[in-house]
């Protein structure tokens, strides 16, 4: 970070400059990707629209497989809260609004960046003024924990001019969150509260969701915010983030002699690093049940 500068500049004075630090954070890639095949049978009974067919779901599978890689990076994090305990065999209870709270003023007071400026509403024309605001992602069954919180402000309730993220459902105090069937839940992990949900019985043990309130620059990807699927490109070319592969069913050669089968798949580098545990508040907690 770059020092504050206190001293008015004085005419004459030289031009000192702080030197600028740049510190590298590594992490290993991998690449991942799947492949769907079809034979000429599918040809005979969807004709012309065999690819298209797979796309959907090639598409989706490929989203699903990267979204959870990074959300294991995320739920990876140390700096958290377990909602009614001290670790995730302890959690009895569901998310809090003092949870939420207390994230947003650890992230204000490292002066951490948000992710969206604060934007004007009209109250009486029904629309929400909403303040600068740091990211939450959460699981759908958290999410109505969430949305019951004094304060919350459902995404309906936005002035038209505010752009919104996939997912998002809402705002409450400084934190705009998300939901993603990706969050991390862990079965049974937690205490007994009949009230919450349990894979097994709840008022035994219920099951531990995995919730997040980060800032900007908190954590850092290879292949979703930066493309990365080939070895060389030509200057100028803006790579895919995701590079789809098509074998049509006359490809492949004395592996494929009689033109039987052809192949659909996706293939992406990946690698994903909290890049500031500061930045990231995991929360672990129950998830109501509605009633």
């Amino acid at each position: 970070a770059l020092g504050e500068a206190p001293s008015p500049i004085v005419y004459g004075m030289g031009r000192d400059a702080e030197a600028a630090g740049i510190t590298d954070i590594t992490t290993a890639t991998a690449k991942y990707g799947k492949l769907v095949t079809y034979n000429e049978e599918v040809d005979l009974f969807n004709v012309n629209t065999r690819a298209a067919e797979f796309m959907t779901p090639i598409g989706r599978n490929a989203g699903v497989t990267l979204d959870k890689l990074m959300s294991a990076v995320y739920d990876a994090e140390t700096t958290q809260v377990w909602e009614g305990g001290t670790n995730t065999g302890t959690v009895d209870e569901a998310i809090k609004l003092v949870t939420v709270d207390t994230a947003f003023t650890n992230l204000d007071a490292y002066d951490a960046m948000t992710f969206e400026p604060m934007s004007t509403g009209a109250t009486i024309i029904g629309s929400t003024p909403l303040e600068a605001a740091y990211l939450g992602i959460c699981h759908p069954h958290v999410r109505y924990d969430i949305s019951k919180m004094t304060g919350f402000n459902p995404v309906s309730t936005y002035a038209s001019h505010v752009s919104t993220y996939t997912g998002e459902f809402g705002e409450i105090n400084g934190v705009r969150w998300v939901s993603s069937s990706n969050c991390p839940v862990a079965a049974d992990a937690g205490a007994g509260n009949a009230l919450l949900r349990g894979t097994t019985n709840a008022a035994v043990n219920v099951d531990v969701y995995s919730s997040f309130i980060y800032a900007m620059n908190a954590v850092g990807s290879v292949g979703l915010g930066e493309n990365h699927t080939k070895e060389i490109y030509m200057e100028g070319t803006k790579p895919a983030t995701i590079e789809v592969i098509h074998h049509a069913m006359d490809s492949g050669g004395l592996s494929n002699p009689f033109n039987e089968v052809g192949g659909i798949a996706w293939k992406a580098w990946w690698a994903g690093k909290v890049l500031d545990s500061n930045l990231l508040f995991k929360v672990e907690s129950g998830a109501t049940i509605p009633a």
